[in-house]
């Protein structure tokens, strides 16, 4: 089953961001005051921030007991082999991080679509064969 990222207003604020250095730079072009130019990088270095994980769409797809992991058109295959670490979060939710060819990856279910479902395959895959390891 897919699984995608959740991004209801991360998307609409990173636009609005973007659109907000665009004239930053647009008014520090015209009156050459260094407040504005602070105020575009800032605005900037935000955006793409808020930006990079909505282009780079990072897909899970559960199929029996390994997760595809699909970024920037690339596929990732990861099995119980690639777990580093589970993390607890404080709300409730686990964050779990793999390694494969010295790539690293971060998936959280809390942020997908269908995120009940996606957090009980995962720990259905992961939880229970981790502890042996």
């Amino acid at each position: 089953m897919l699984y995608y990222p959740s991004r209801k207003i991360v998307g609409i604020l990173g636009f609005f961001d973007f659109a907000l250095s665009l004239i930053l730079i647009y008014q520090y072009l015209a009156t050459h005051k260094i407040v504005y130019a602070v105020g575009a990088l800032t605005a900037i270095g935000l955006s793409v921030f808020i930006l990079v994980p909505v282009f780079r769409n990072q897909v899970v797809e559960i199929i029996n007991d390994s997760i595809i992991i699909h970024a920037f058109r690339e596929k990732s295959y990861l099995t119980i082999d690639n777990l580093t670490e589970i993390r607890r979060n404080k709300d409730g939710s686990n964050s779990y991080r793999f390694s494969k060819q010295g790539v690293r990856f971060q998936v959280t279910p809390s942020g997908y679509s269908d995120k009940e479902k996606m957090s009980y395959e995962f720990i259905r895959i992961f939880d229970r064969r981790s502890e042996g390891k």
